[in-house]
C-alpha cells in the first residue's frame, strides 16, 4: 500500500490520495491486514452465535404469542438497544478509541473506573424504575404484558450492559477470542433458560427479557477477562471526563441515530398499530445476522483503525473501509434476494400463516441494510479520527429527512413506505459521511 502511495507521489508530485490507483491493488493480499482479517472472522463467528440465538428466541415468540405481543417485544427490544447505544456513546466507543494509547497501570485504572461508574449508575436507575413500576401498577404488574415488560427490561439492563462492557473491553484490547468465549457462555445460559420456559409452555415477552438479564449476569461472573479493579471516585470522575470529550457528541449522535433507525417502529405503532410493527419486525428477523455482524464489525474495526491512526496509516484504513463497504453491501443485497426466493418455504415451515405478507418486505430490508453498512464504514472511520461532532451534525439532518418522509409514506404505503424513507435517509447520510471521511484523510497526508 505504501509503495502505491509513493509511486503516486512520484508521478503526480503530490500526496493527494488517488482512489483509481488504490482500487487497482489486490483486494485481499494488499488491502486487508491479516490482523483485521483474523479478528473479523472471530467477530463474525461471535455475531453468528448471537444472531442465531436471537433468531431462535424471536421465532419461538412469533409462533407462541399473539401478534400484538410480538409487537410489544419488538418495541421493547428497540428500547433496550437504545440503552445499549447510550452505553456505547458514553463508555465503550470512546474506550475503543482511547485504550490503545494507554499502558499498564493507567490502562487498569481507566477501564476499572469506567466499569465501576457504570455499575453504580445502572443499578440505581434499575431499582428506581422497578420500584416506580411496582408502586404504580400494584398487583396488576404481573397481569399486564406491557407493564411487566417495562419491569423486566429495567432488570435486564443490569446484566446486558455489564456483558456489553466486558465484550467491548475485549475487542478494544484486540482480544476478540475473549469476547467470543464470554458471549458463548451467555448464549448457552440464555438458550437453556428459554428451552426450559418453552418446555413448561410459559414463553412470554416479559420472561424473555428477564431470562436475558440473568444469562447476561452469569456470563461475566464465570469468565476470566484479565481486569484488575483499581478505581476510586477521583479516577471515575477523571475517566468519564476524558470520555466525555468525545462522548458528548457521540451521545447526541446515538440518540439521533436511534430515532432514525427505529422511527419506523415508533411511527408504525403510532399511525397503524402494533400489528404493523410485528409485520415489519418479522420481515427484518431473517436479516438479523446482518445487523449483528454490523455491530461486531464496529467492535473490531475501531480499535484496529485507532492503531493505524497512531501509526499514521490512515490512507490504508480509508481504502480498506471503502472496499469492504462496497463488497459487503453487494453481498447483503444478494443475501436478501436469496432469502426472498425461499419465502414460500419459510412461510410454511418457520413462520405462521399470519406473517406470510411480512416476507414481501425482505428485499427492501436488504437494500436498507446494504446502504446502512456502507454508511457505518464511513462513520467508523470518522470515529477513529475522533470526529464525532460532524457525524452527529450530519446525522441530525438525515434523521429529519427520514422522519418527515416516514410520516407521509407510512400514511400512504404503511410498512413499505417506512422502509423507503429509512433507505433514503441512510443513503443521504452515507454520501455525506464518505465525502467527509475522504476529505479528512486527504488533509492528513
Amino acid at each position: 500500500m505504501n509503495d502505491i502511495i509513493e509511486k503516486n507521489i512520484a508521478e503526480t508530485g503530490t500526496t493527494k490520495l488517488n482512489s483509481n490507483v488504490i482500487f487497482k491493488s489486490s483486494f485481499f493480499n494488499k488491502m486487508i491486514s491479516s490482523v483485521l482479517l483474523k479478528n473479523s472472522a472471530i467477530s463474525a463467528l461471535n455475531q453468528a452465535i448471537i444472531s442465531g440465538a436471537n433468531f431462535f428466541v424471536a421465532l419461538i415468540l412469533v409462533r407462541n404469542v399473539a401478534k400484538g405481543e410480538y409487537g410489544i417485544y419488538s418495541f421493547a427490544f428497540a428500547v433496550l438497544m437504545f440503552i445499549v447505544s447510550v452505553q456505547n456513546a458514553l463508555i465503550t466507543t470512546p474506550m475503543s478509541i482511547l485504550l490503545v494509547a494507554k499502558k499498564d497501570e493507567k490502562k487498569n485504572i481507566y477501564t476499572s473506573s469506567l466499569l465501576l461508574g457504570q455499575i453504580l449508575t445502572v443499578i440505581s436507575i434499575s431499582i428506581i424504575t422497578i420500584a416506580a413500576v411496582y408502586f404504580t401498577a400494584g398487583n396488576s404488574l404481573f397481569n399486564d404484558t406491557k407493564t411487566a415488560t417495562v419491569a423486566a427490561v429495567a432488570f435486564a439492563i443490569i446484566g446486558v450492559l455489564l456483558r456489553e462492557f466486558f465484550r467491548a473491553y475485549a475487542y478494544a484490547d484486540e482480544k476478540p477470542v475473549k469476547a467470543l468465549i464470554l458471549d458463548s457462555k451467555y448464549i448457552a445460559a440464555y438458550i437453556l433458560f428459554i428451552l426450559i420456559a418453552y418446555y413448561f409452555e410459559f414463553v412470554r415477552t416479559p420472561l424473555v427479557f428477564l431470562l436475558m438479564g440473568i444469562a447476561a449476569l452469569i456470563s461475566p461472573a464465570i469468565s476470566s477477562l484479565g481486569l484488575s479493579f483499581k478505581a476510586t471516585l477521583k479516577s471515575i470522575k477523571s475517566s468519564y471526563s476524558e470520555n466525555w470529550e468525545f462522548g458528548r457528541w457521540s451521545l447526541l449522535g446515538v440518540m439521533i441515530t436511534h430515532i432514525q433507525t427505529y422511527s419506523y417502529i415508533y411511527l408504525l405503532s403510532l399511525l397503524i398499530g402494533s400489528t404493523a410493527v410485528a409485520d415489519a419486525s418479522a420481515s427484518k428477523l431473517l436479516l438479523m445476522p446482518i445487523v449483528l455482524f454490523q455491530a461486531g464489525w464496529g467492535n473490531v474495526v475501531r480499535p484496529y483503525g485507532s492503531r493505524l491512526r497512531e501509526e499514521n496509516k490512515m490512507e490504508k484504513f480509508f481504502s480498506q473501509q471503502l472496499k469492504l463497504g462496497i463488497a459487503a453491501s453487494l453481498l447483503i443485497i444478494l443475501y436478501s434476494f436469496i432469502v426472498y426466493s425461499f419465502s414460500g418455504l419459510l412461510s410454511e415451515y418457520i413462520f405462521t400463516e399470519k406473517y406470510r405478507e411480512a416476507l414481501n418486505y425482505v428485499v427492501l430490508w436488504g437494500v436498507v441494510f446494504a446502504i446502512n453498512f456502507f454508511r457505518i464504514n464511513a462513520s467508523n472511520g470518522l470515529q477513529v479520527l475522533k470526529d464525532f461532532k460532524h457525524i452527529t451534525i450530519y446525522n441530525f439532518y438525515s434523521m429529519l429527512i427520514t422522519i418527515v418522509l416516514s410520516y407521509f409514506l407510512i400514511i400512504k404505503y404503511e410498512v413499505v413506505g417506512s422502509l423507503i424513507a429509512f433507505a433514503v435517509g441512510e443513503l443521504v447520510l452515507a454520501l455525506i459521511l464518505w465525502y467527509k471521511f475522504n476529505k479528512t484523510v486527504k488533509e492528513l497526508i
